[in-house]
């Protein structure tokens, strides 16, 4: 098992709260945070703060147009075999 010192975790953190680690990391931190509590209340925070930014922009709904050349997109990303 591949362990993280909590200086490791630490940078790990902010992309953590971002949700844009992979999924071995991920699980790599998550072992990590069920032994240390100083790295979960850092977790906390960054989850904070992304809250908090998520919420300091107004929200609009994209125009039909962009709206619909994203799902365009992403359908046809769906379609291309993994590779």
């Amino acid at each position: 098992m591949n362990t993280l010192t909590c200086e490791e975790a630490r940078e790990l953190l902010p992309l953590m709260a971002l949700d844009v680690l992979d999924v071995d990391e991920c699980d790599v931190l998550d072992d990590h945070l069920a032994a240390c509590a100083e790295c979960r209340e850092a977790l906390a925070g960054h989850l904070e703060t992304t809250a908090a930014l998520a919420m300091a922009v107004p929200q609009a709904d994209p125009s039909p147009s962009v709206k619909g050349r994203l799902l365009a997109q992403a359908s046809r990303a769906r379609m291309l075999p993994a590779g």
